[in-house]
């Protein structure tokens, strides 16, 4: 005799577990494609040959814009940057505050190679940076070395928007990240380097003045490269 009840349907629900190693091996795969190793060319007339390795750099923007830090790129020497594919490149340093931590340099594209875009890095939330979170920084002269640690030690500063004085705003101080500190001796890290979290979102750069101490290496917000692309690109709309 058939069944007259209908058959029962039963859903399996599939859990899936992301280990927070595969975060990181994914994130140091994907973000070594833009780590720029930044030289500085001998002056003209020098009798130096060889171009001089300065430090680091990350791709920020597909169009060619990378961060670094801004004391390996002052003053009038010219500069250039090799990539993860081999590739070297002239770049532009482009105009910077006086008393800004970090540059952008401007990858100048040869004539026939204008349409070339390059691996940029995504950024991270730098309101979301949290004490003990872990973080990643990629560093290294001559090959990719890792550092795995977490934020020691975040610094912050009162923030005061634009066209405001400091008396109108009594009581409504908004506080922001300055600094941030992760627990892997400077001695380490090359200047330039960055700092990611463990999706491989960059949330600071490594910079002369906030190279580290006892504690750690201390790196500049990616905030502050944010502002300056966004700078970048008012720039440009007014150009055109």
């Amino acid at each position: 005799v058939p069944d007259s009840q209908g058959a029962s349907v039963v859903t399996k629900e599939v859990v899936t577990v992301v280990k927070e190693d595969d975060l990181i091996t994914d994130s140091i795969a994907k973000n070594a494609k833009s780590l720029a190793r930044v030289y500085r060319r001998p002056p003209a007339g020098s009798d130096e040959k060889l171009n001089t390795f300065v430090g680091l750099g990350t791709i920020v923007s597909a169009e060619g814009i990378i961060a670094t830090d801004a004391t390996i790129v002052s003053g009038d020497a010219s500069f250039l940057v090799t990539l993860s594919d081999g590739g070297a490149w002239s770049v532009d340093v482009l105009p910077m505050a006086k008393d800004a931590s970090t540059a952008l340099l401007k990858i100048v594209k040869e004539k026939g190679k204008e349409s070339t875009t390059f691996p940029a890095i995504g950024f991270g939330d730098a309101t979301a940076i949290k004490l003990g979170q872990s973080v990643i920084s990629l560093s290294g002269q001559n090959r990719i070395n890792v550092f795995i640690g977490i934020v020691s030690g975040l610094t912050e500063r009162e923030a005061q928007p634009a066209g405001t004085s400091t008396q109108s705003l009594a009581g409504e101080a908004k506080t922001v990240i300055a600094s941030i500190e992760a627990s892997f001796s400077p001695v380490d890290v090359t200047v330039g380097s960055p700092l990611t979290n463990i999706f491989g979102e960059l949330i600071g750069i490594s910079t002369s003045p906030q190279r580290g101490s006892a504690g750690g290496t201390r790196y500049t917000p990616a905030s502050a490269v944010l502002s300056e692309l966004m700078h970048l690109s008012d720039a440009q709309k007014l150009e055109n």
